[in-house]
This record gives structure tokens, C-alpha cells and sequence, in this order.
């Protein structure tokens, strides 16, 4: 199984990057890439439900699913429409808490 490690200047990087921002966490969530993503868009026109949306930014695929992953064609197959790099995906709520981490260690020093 790969491992992809980052600094916390390059996890904030990724996470700036996320052109999604809903109340609700758990609807957005940002898939670091192992390579640069590219979204091949007849795959996500056949898989993208309704009000889905997948970005592609240099480091990071971002995809906002307001009715949830867990019955999401797109999801499922999301390494598959990003151009077949390997992802890691965390929800936008999972990504506040570790910038908040991040932001608690930087301030103990």
C-alpha cells in the first residue's frame, strides 16, 4: 500500500486549494494525489450524479457530493476519472481538524 507523507506547509497548500466550502463537511472532500490528477471528462459526465462536481488541482482532486459518497458512482470510481492516480481522501470536516493540529504544534513551537 503507498504511503504519502507531506509537510504541513504543502497540506495547507492542498487544502487552500479546495474551491468547496459547505457547512456541512462531509459533503466535500479533498483527494491528495500521489501524481497530478486530471479529470478525464467523459468519465465523470457518466458517473457524476446530480450537483456532484470534481476539480482538479495540482496536487489535489476535490469533489463536492451534497447527497454523500456513500451511494456515489463517482466516488467509487474517483482514481479511475482522475486520471488513474492513486488518492487519499478526506472529508472537509477531517481536513479542519488537522489544520487545526497543525495550527496547535506550530504554536507550541
Amino acid at each position: 500500500m503507498p504511503v504519502l507523507v507531506l509537510a504541513g506547509g504543502a497540506f495547507r497548500e492542498i487544502a487552500a486549494g479546495s474551491p468547496f466550502a459547505p457547512e456541512d463537511g462531509r459533503q466535500a472532500h479533498v483527494c491528495v494525489a500521489f501524481a497530478p490528477p486530471a479529470v478525464d471528462g467523459e468519465r465523470l459526465a457518466a458517473l457524476r450524479a446530480p450537483g456532484e462536481t470534481l476539480v482538479a488541482g495540482r496536487r489535489a482532486a476535490y469533489l463536492h457530493a451534497p447527497e454523500g459518497i456513500g451511494r456515489s458512482k463517482l466516488a467509487a470510481r474517483l482514481e479511475e476519472v482522475a486520471g488513474g492516480c492513486a488518492l487519499t481522501g478526506r472529508n472537509l470536516n477531517t481536513v479542519r481538524r488537522l489544520l487545526g493540529m497543525l495550527d496547535e504544534a506550530d504554536a507550541e513551537g
